[in-house]
């Protein structure tokens, strides 16, 4: 990855009242328009629930034509070079990663990130940026029976959804110390928050946090 990108992680939605005040606080700090981009949404839930995030997508100023859903882009792969954001939303982490890996759309959202994208990511969505889900375990079950847990590695390291600084410390006690040895960094986010991160040549150069009512 060459450049700069930004990361926007969060535990809730964006079709969910905070989650959808902390990526505007998020994406306000950033200073950005949408009436002109393009955001790809990422996610394997019912068509209704698909809506609403469409509709969330649409009150932040995208339209409604600039939002590519995952067929869309098999359709027609060349709509990968106008797209500048990806939404990755929330559910089962398994689920998640294992939808991403079935519709081998991991080049896909790597690429629109290296090229500068900005990605937003809600619970599951926020843990599959990092670079796997092996800490999943500890909150899910791996429902597909997925074997290759390698995430998108958007950052080097993993976060912890729904989690204060508080709880993550009391997690890293519990956790064998060889399991967490090999991340470079474990980051967390609680429902209250949403956590920025902004890429350089492959290095998180810095981090931000925005609260509710802060």
């Amino acid at each position: 990855m060459t450049g700069s990108s930004i990361l926007i992680l969060t535990s809730q939605g964006i079709q969910t009242y905070a989650g959808s005040q902390l990526i505007q606080i998020a994406l306000n700090y950033l200073g950005k328009s949408f009436e002109r981009e393009k955001i790809l949404f990422v996610a394997y839930h019912t068509d209704i629930e698909k809506k609403m995030v469409v509709k969330a997508c649409i009150r932040f100023g995208f339209l409604k034509e600039n939002i590519i859903l995952l067929d869309n882009l098999e359709e027609n792969p060349k709509l990968i070079s106008e797209i500048s954001y990806v939404y990755v939303g929330e559910g089962n982490v398994f689920e998640t990663l294992n939808y991403i890996k079935q519709k081998k759309t991991e080049f896909f959202i790597r690429r629109i990130i290296e090229n500068g994208g900005v990605y937003i990511g809600s619970s599951a969505g926020a843990m599959v940026a990092g670079d796997d889900i092996i800490l999943g375990y500890e909150f899910e079950r791996n429902i597909p029976m997925l074997q290759d847990l390698k995430a998108l590695g958007l950052f080097s390291g993993t976060i912890i959804p729904h989690y204060s600084y508080k709880n993550l410390k009391q997690f890293e006690k519990t956790i064998d110390s060889i399991i967490l040895q090999k991340y470079e960094k474990i980051y967390s986010v609680n429902d209250e928050e949403v956590l920025l991160i902004k890429i350089e040549n492959r290095k998180v150069c810095l981090t931000k946090r925005f609260r509710l009512n802060a």
